[in-house]
């Protein structure tokens, strides 16, 4: 399972999204919420009923903008802390069951 990451909320201004960068960001996060795992570029064509050689034009506005991250494995993403922030403000509430806070890691040298 994985979850969204939090590591403070972010107080500078964050990019603009259009109308409909906003509603691909809320559905990703509407779908996270429920299945707490992300859903394929295909599902978000087929969500918004656009052609499959359109998926770039609707989901790398995100990545570009730093709301989403792409990972190591094919096709895999996660939010990114600015995405979090984002949909706050857009006024989301975003359960405490889905958070994890990444705050800084403390270490201590043991001497033995």
């Amino acid at each position: 399972m994985r979850k969204v990451m939090i590591m403070s909320r972010l107080i500078e201004p964050l990019p603009q999204l259009t109308p409909r960068q906003e509603d691909i960001l809320r559905f990703v996060f509407k779908y996270f919420k429920e299945s707490l795992s992300y859903p394929t570029k295909s599902q978000i064509c087929r969500h918004f009923n656009a052609k499959s050689n359109n998926t770039a034009a609707l989901v790398n506005p995100l990545f570009k903008k730093g709301f989403l991250r792409k990972l190591p494995e094919r096709g895999a993403y996660e939010f990114t802390e600015q995405g979090v922030e984002k949909i706050r403000r857009m006024g989301i509430r975003i359960p405490k069951r889905i958070l994890e806070d990444d705050g800084p890691v403390e270490t201590i040298d043991i001497a033995i």
